[in-house]
C-alpha cells in the first residue's frame, strides 16, 4: 500500500467526472493510506467515502467538455508542496478512459428532512458551451406536471428553472440533493451532469436527448446512459428519438409507463 495519493482537480463536465474520473480515482485511491483530492467548491461531498482531504479550486464556467475542458490542471503549489513524495493522479484521457472503476452510491436512504418527492425536475437552463439548444422549454414541463396533479414535485439545480407548481430546491447543498434524489420516485430532464449524479444516487431516471455520438467514445447518450456509464440497476428510461426537444406527449406517455 502506497503512502500518499495526490489528485489534480476535476473542473470538467460533472457527468465525466461522475462516471469516469472519481469511479477511476475511487478504484486507486483504495491503494493508499492518505489521499487528497481536488474539485470545485461544493463538490466535495462527492469525494467524502474515500478521501482524507479535499482542497477546492476556482474553475471557469467552461465545464460542458468531457475532458476537463481540454485543460490539464495540476494541484496548487500551496498544496502539492506539502506532498514531495506523494504519487500524483491527473484527469486525462487515461485516467478518464480507464475501466478500473469504482462506484458508490450517494445520498442516504432515510427520510430526508423535508419530505419525499414523487419527481424531481432538472429544468435546465445552461447556456454553456452553446448547447441551449437542449434546454426545454418552462411551458412544456408545467404541461407535464399538469398531467400529474397529485404528485409532489420539486425543481433542483444551478442552472436551472424553477417550474411553478414545484417546491424549489435549486442550490441546496449536494449531500441533501443526493438524499432527495434517492429517495423519489422518478428524476426527469434533458441529459446532464444532474441526470448522471441521479442515477449515481440509484433514482429512476426519464432523461431525453439527442441521437448524436461523442467522437471520443464513438457512443450516444442512450448507450452512456445505459451501457457504458450504468452503474447500478436502477431503472433508466432514455428518450431519443424525438431530438432534445420532445413534445410533451411523449415525456407523458413515458412517464405513465413508469409511475
Amino acid at each position: 500500500m502506497g503512502a500518499v495519493l495526490l489528485s489534480g482537480p476535476w473542473t470538467g463536465e460533472m457527468g465525466w467526472g461522475l462516471c469516469c474520473y472519481i469511479p477511476h480515482l475511487r478504484y486507486v485511491a483504495r491503494r493508499y493510506k492518505k489521499v487528497t483530492v481536488g474539485c470545485r467548491k461544493g463538490e466535495e461531498y462527492l469525494y467524502q467515502d474515500f478521501a482524507t482531504k479535499v482542497y477546492t479550486v476556482k474553475a471557469d464556467n467552461f465545464t460542458d467538455r468531457w475532458l476537463n475542458h481540454g485543460k490539464v490542471y495540476s494541484p496548487p503549489r500551496k498544496i502539492w508542496k506539502h506532498y514531495p513524495n506523494a504519487q500524483i493522479i491527473m484527469p486525462g484521457p487515461e485516467t478518464c478512459m480507464s475501466t478500473r472503476r469504482e462506484y458508490c452510491c450517494y445520498g442516504q436512504h432515510t427520510q430526508y428532512q423535508n419530505g419525499i418527492y414523487d419527481i424531481i425536475i432538472h429544468a435546465r437552463s445552461a447556456t454553456k458551451y452553446k448547447s441551449s439548444n437542449r434546454n426545454w422549454p418552462v411551458k412544456y414541463y408545467q404541461e407535464v406536471l399538469k398531467h400529474f396533479p397529485k404528485l409532489k414535485a420539486a425543481s433542483v439545480g444551478t442552472e436551472a428553472h424553477h417550474i411553478p407548481g414545484t417546491e424549489d430546491k435549486r442550490g441546496v447543498p449536494l449531500v441533501d440533493l443526493c438524499s432527495m434524489m434517492r429517495q423519489c420516485k422518478l428524476v426527469i430532464g434533458p441529459s446532464s451532469g444532474t441526470m448522471h449524479l441521479a442515477h449515481m444516487c440509484q433514482a429512476p431516471i426519464l432523461v431525453w436527448t439527442g441521437r448524436e455520438k461523442q467522437k471520443c467514445i464513438k457512443a450516444n447518450n442512450r448507450k452512456r446512459y445505459e451501457k457504458l456509464w450504468r452503474a447500478f440497476d436502477t431503472p433508466v428510461h432514455v428518450l431519443d428519438a424525438h431530438g432534445w426537444t420532445p413534445n410533451p406527449k411523449w415525456v407523458i406517455r413515458a412517464m405513465e409507463g413508469i409511475l
